[in-house]
């Protein structure tokens, strides 16, 4: 049902957002956004849907992977902002300096139980505050955290004889505010779910009247990086001359791929059929990556990728899942047939094009060089001797890392594997390597949850290590250059 629910979805969110960006009249503009709205609002009720089927049949699971919980923060704030904004509210948002910044666990559902809390904090506060407060404890040599995340509003408050109904499915603290507020009711008994699967807890504190304080705790592993992170932002993702294929057999949502990608310079090749994908690759034309969508007649994407993989120009292009195939264990197939990313439908326009700018390598430099210098010197307080040498070092450090990485992957030792790729990953980030820092981590994370056998694994660190011959040759280039 997911497929068949999210397809005629993502066709009507994704033409309202292509409408929104032509120059309208305000009262047209205004009614193509309350259609998305509304379009964005079913999505919602359709996850929730899904998630509280898969809960009661005990088949809700979690995504373990290394993930920034300072950027998911702030990511969730700043959609959170918006909303808070429109209604003249302020968001406040208090986190301590101990914060790690790399941690393990299921981004996407901490995400989802954060936006969820805040959601409700702006939706049921007419006037006063929101605020979002963090705490950290972490006993020193622990390798683990507890946070603790609190939604704190001055909102309408809920009776003290309602709240043990709070927490149960499609139940709202009273019928009148389903007719005030909307919602399904839903939010907050996944959420409790979620924390409860992750060995937490959730809990609610309010008055009536006063407002409410919605309080949930969960202890993470702390992914090893060097402490006090890097906060540069973000570099700005172009796509300007990029080839991607899009394999998609919705007219749609082939409009929709195309024309989104080609307003940022993209050139786009559209085939509707999976075996039409392996024939454009298998006579050689060159694609920087592939959008590949997974339901389609007669070839589905899980085939056409596992072809694509057997020919020498396809081993190491980046194929990344675009479907409304969104279940844990549809994204888990996508990584295990040699898939390197998964997009869930409706498309998220940012998000789309953050990834494609991650696998097509175009958040390095504007000099194309595998090294942001600048970021580096950055780091290093600008000290450039100092960089020469931390170089020359890595030189020597990891020029046997693939052996080394493969001998461990053998041996099944998944955990002292992890450890290499950690210290790889934060030389990586010291030099100022963006695209291989990028590419360790996300194979890290394919790592503990899908073993060194997986073929998603298999690829990655073969894209690795090539990147890696080529930052050597690079470095030593450098040096001879003096």
């Amino acid at each position: 049902m997911s497929h068949e629910l999210r397809t005629p979805l993502n066709a009507i969110t994704s033409v309202c957002y292509l409408l929104s960006q032509h120059d309208l009249a305000d009262e047209i503009h205004a009614r193509v956004g309350q259609i998305e709205s509304a379009g964005r609002v079913l999505v919602d009720l359709v996850d929730e849907v899904l998630d509280l089927a898969k809960s009661e049949a005990g088949k809700l699971r979690l995504v373990v992977a290394p993930f920034d919980l300072r950027g998911l923060i702030f990511q969730v704030v700043t959609l959170a902002q918006t909303k808070a904004e429109a209604r003249a509210l302020p968001l406040r948002v208090e986190l301590p300096p101990s914060l790690p910044r790399q941690v393990v666990g299921d981004r996407v559902r901490i995400q989802q139980i954060l936006t969820n809390l805040l959601d409700n904090a702006i939706k049921f506060t007419v006037e006063g505050y929101v605020i979002l407060r963090v705490t950290a404890d972490r006993e020193v040599g622990d390798d683990s955290v507890e946070l603790c995340f609190s939604v704190e509003d001055s909102g309408i408050g809920i009776a003290r004889e309602r709240l043990p109904q709070l927490f149960a499915p499609f139940a709202q603290a009273d019928t009148s505010i389903t007719r005030r507020f909307g919602g399904s009711g839903l939010g907050l008994t996944i959420s409790r779910q979620l924390v409860n699967l992750m060995g937490g807890s959730l809990s609610a504190e309010s008055h009536f009247g006063v407002g409410s304080t919605f309080t949930f705790q969960v202890r993470l592993q702390i992914d090893p990086e060097l402490e006090g992170g890097d906060e540069t932002p973000a570099p700005a993702v172009d796509l300007r001359e990029v080839r991607i294929l899009a394999v998609e057999d919705n007219e749609m949502n082939q409009l929709v791929v195309k024309t989104i990608l080609e307003e940022r310079g993209v050139d786009v090749t559209v085939v509707d059929r999976g075996m039409a994908a392996v024939q454009r690759i298998a006579d050689g034309e060159r694609f920087d990556a592939v959008l590949m969508d997974i339901q389609m007649p007669e070839m589905d994407g899980y085939e056409a990728t596992r072809r694509i993989r057997e020919l020498s120009n396809g081993a190491n292009l980046p194929i990344i899942a675009m479907t409304a195939h969104v279940l844990s264990s549809d994204r888990a197939r996508c990584f295990e047939v040699g898939m390197n990313e998964h997009l869930g439908k409706p498309i998220h326009v940012d998000r789309m094009v953050e990834v494609l700018g991650r696998w097509t390598a175009k958040q390095v430099t504007s000099s194309g060089d595998p090294v942001d210098i600048e970021r580096a010197l950055d780091q290093l307080g600008g000290d450039a001797p100092l960089l020469e040498r931390i170089l020359a070092r890595f030189c020597q450090d990891y020029e046997d890392v693939g052996s080394r990485l493969r001998q461990l992957f053998a041996l099944g030792q998944r955990d002292a594997a992890d450890d290499l790729l950690n210290d790889l990953k934060a030389s990586l980030g010291l030099i100022g390597a963006v695209r291989l820092e990028t590419l360790v981590t996300s194979l890290g994370g394919r790592l503990l949850t899908h073993g060194p056998d997986a073929a998603a694994v298999k690829l990655d660190l073969d894209t690795i290590l090539q990147e890696l011959e080529q930052l050597f040759a690079w470095i030593r280039s450098r040096e001879e250059r003096g």
